[in-house]
């Protein structure tokens, strides 16, 4: 199964300037944990959290803020277009946990997935 995971990457160069990006990775795994579990050794690897200097000599640092979402992705069907990640942001929802949004626990799908939810935090984050 395809699953997608959202990384918030925070870059902060030595002069105090802060830029965020979010980073969304497409990968092969059997459940949200190890989607979760493939996108930490995917940074380690890389060393994207490294610090490095940018084209004007500054330094800049580099961390994961937060692995904010887990999108389990549908490519059952062979459709021209496939959504790898979607998220819903409710500003007057009481709660900001990733499981809980608008109110509801994880979005759940139609009869095609058989109410499988299609976001997913780790188990020891429930």
């Amino acid at each position: 199964m395809k699953y997608s995971v959202k990384l918030l990457i925070k870059s902060t160069t030595e002069s105090g300037e802060v830029s965020i990006e979010e980073s969304i990775l497409m990968m092969d795994a059997d459940s949200f944990d190890d989607a979760y579990d493939k996108a930490e050794r995917y940074v380690e690897t890389l060393g994207v959290c490294e610090p490095y200097v940018n084209i004007f000599g500054k330094r800049v640092d580099v961390e994961v803020v937060s692995y904010a979402d887990c999108f389990r992705i549908d490519d059952d069907e062979a459709d021209e277009v496939t959504e790898v990640y979607s998220s819903i942001a409710c500003p007057n929802a009481k709660t900001n946990r990733r499981d809980d949004r608008c109110g509801t626990r994880g979005f759940r799908n139609d009869e095609r997935t058989d109410s499988v939810p299609i976001h997913g935090v780790r188990e020891s984050e429930r």
